[in-house]
């Protein structure tokens, strides 16, 4: 849809009476607050903003336009959010492309073809049903899920789908079938001798399907599973299998359990966790966790007792860190995966999510069984398996804690513990200084004066002036207000909504955050130039008493190895950096 029709829907809408039309509202300051509606509080933390038309709730980190609130309000996609506030505002859709369209329909309608004919094969071979009641399936719970089953021949979907007027081109494209290369008039079903797990999108339609080979006790070299491949509805990177079921459960409870294949999250449904999803057929990616952090900031992950195969598992894991997802673990005995726990007794997979331990205290509790802690190489083993994990925590207080318990664990100073961290970050990236400095205790102050100089530059024009005059790398050394700056350099600088879209998705709601708090922090100010000056001086000096400490330790060791030049050099580096700090102060 063109920007223009979107421009002028909002011209016409003003986000405080269309919010105020599904929560109470009451003027704070320059903005108005009330209680999220998309989280339980008591305290009002969801704020709008008249004057950038936007909103933010500081309890769920949630917050957009008017097209964002419809979203998440409604558990819908963009277009349907568009085409709401059109028929509210008046405005008149410009229709997409009728050939797109009918091929989009078509595919979902060949794919709900495709489904129906699949389950009714499931019931003309008793051995499949009975394979899956082996398994546990209920008769309930495979018709809920659609289960079928592909016909062990080279082209019944084929013939079925086209007797009711689909092309080979459409099943083509649809991911159903297969072009022959020695004969290209020739066509064959992709899916053959498989029990079929439809994959549905967040609105309940079938959109691909993964594929089990059902052995039947014969031996086969033919891959386990087959999944369909990327399609004009099917994007493997997007879509979470369970998710169109499980949203709603997991906006409920607030957590999300994740499993691996289709099996775990259907006997998982079964056994009454109905806030369960799977990732088939791929790695966890951000797209994913973008979408989950929608719904929820915690994800539950299964991890077998023994280290054995959790490395897809821990990569899911090590990447829901960047996006500050409360990550939890659910330990099952040995060797079983979540179906085989609740096929023994549902009860045991039930008690492990209830049970389920933060990330971090499984870590340290598996590390405390690894190494006894009599012995200086113990504690040294101990810190070498903890800290890579604690290095991977994006927000700095909890890193902090996890500092802290190490160090008492081991009955040494935090500062100990920092300085390693330190070293093991500098041995996977010799560039990593600016993630070395930011594991600083003293990070947390100078975080907050960068957030309030970034969150000025976008409300006010003159902020941007002043910026021109210091050197934007000594202000914005902690990831990622560096790059986030770049925005400025990168387009017209005018609308904080425009530059807030030319920023990278994952940074959007951080900085619509940072913005919120500096507008009511300098509503009162009456010069916030002298506000920006005053951040960006500390800021300065700030920096300029780390480098003043990190040149030092550099001149003891260059006095240690005898290194006269390097001394010579640094002192006159130790020098410059005093003066400039003693030019600070004296403002």
């Amino acid at each position: 849809m063109s920007d223009p029709v979107i421009q002028e829907i909002k011209s016409r809408l003003d986000i405080v009476p269309f919010i105020q039309g599904y929560v109470k509202l009451s003027r704070a300051g320059i903005n108005w607050k009330g209680l999220c509606p998309f989280h339980s509080e008591k305290t009002p933390s969801f704020i709008v903003s008249p004057t950038r038309q936007t909103w933010h709730c500081f309890g769920c980190s949630k917050g957009g336009d008017a097209f964002k609130f419809v979203m998440e309000l409604e558990n819908v996609e963009f277009r349907d959010a568009l085409k709401t506030l059109a028929e509210r505002t008046g405005v008149e859709l410009v229709r997409e492309d009728p050939r797109l369209r009918t091929e989009r329909e078509r595919m979902y309608a060949v794919m709900e073809e495709a489904t129906k004919f699949y389950q009714s094969q499931l019931k003309k071979v008793p051995a499949v049903v009975q394979y899956l009641r082996l398994r546990g399936l209920k008769d309930e719970t495979m018709s809920n899920f659609r289960i079928g089953y592909a016909p062990d021949a080279w082209d019944e979907l084929s013939y079925h789908l086209r007797a009711k007027n689909y092309t080979f081109a459409e099943m083509v494209s649809a991911g159903l079938c297969i072009r022959s290369e020695k004969r290209r008039d020739s066509y064959y079903d992709r899916f053959r001798n498989r029990i079929m797990f439809p994959i549905f999108d967040v609105n309940g339609k079938v959109i691909a399907f993964s594929g089990r080979i059902f052995e039947s006790g014969r031996k086969t070299d033919e891959a386990k599973y087959v999944n369909s491949p990327q399609t004009m509805v099917y994007d493997k990177s997007r879509v979470l299998f369970g998710l169109d079921r499980a949203k709603d459960a997991i906006r409920k409870k607030n957590r999300c359990i994740v499993v691996e294949g289709q099996m775990d999250l259907i006997m998982s449904h079964q056994a009454g966790l109905t806030e369960t999803i799977a990732v088939s057929g791929t790695a966890m990616t951000d797209k994913h966790l973008i979408n989950l952090k929608r719904y929820t900031d915690t994800l539950i992950s299964s991890f077998d007792a023994d280290e054995a195969g959790e490395t897809a598992t821990r990569r899911s894991l090590d990447l829901a860190a960047a996006y500050d997802f409360n990550r939890r673990v659910a330990v099952i005995p040995k060797g079983k995966d979540p179906a085989d726990a609740i096929l023994e007794d549902p009860k045991i997979w039930q008690a492990a999510v209830e049970g389920s331990k933060s990330l971090m205290d499984f870590y340290c509790e598996r590390a405390t069984q690894k190494y006894n802690l009599k012995t200086a190489e113990s504690k040294k083993d101990f810190s070498r398996y903890l800290l890579p994990e604690v290095a991977k925590i994006e927000n700095e207080i909890e890193r902090a804690h996890w500092i802290s318990k190490i160090a008492g664990t081991l009955g040494i100073k935090e500062e100990a513990v920092w300085a390693e961290l330190r070293r093991y970050l500098l041995a996977i990236d010799g560039n990593a200084s600016n993630r070395i400095e930011s594991t600083k205790p003293g990070r947390l102050k100078t975080q907050q004066l960068e957030e309030r100089i970034l969150g000025a530059l976008f409300l006010y024009p003159e902020a941007r002036v002043m910026l021109k005059e210091h050197d934007t790398s000594l202000l914005f050394a902690i990831s990622p207000h560096g790059e986030i700056i770049k925005v400025f350099e990168t387009g017209p600088q005018d609308e904080v909504s425009d530059m807030l879209e030319r920023l990278p998705e994952e940074w959007r709601t951080y900085v619509d955050r940072i913005i919120f708090e500096v507008e009511s922090l300098f509503s009162n100010i009456k010069d916030s130039r002298v506000e920006i000056a005053a951040c960006i001086r500390e800021v300065e000096r700030e920096r300029l008493k780390e480098r003043l400490t990190l040149i030092a330790e550099s001149i003891n060791e260059a006095e240690r190895s005898g290194d006269e030049e390097r001394v010579g050099a640094l002192l006159h580096d130790f020098k410059d950096a005093s003066e400039k700090l003693r030019s600070l102060e004296k403002r």
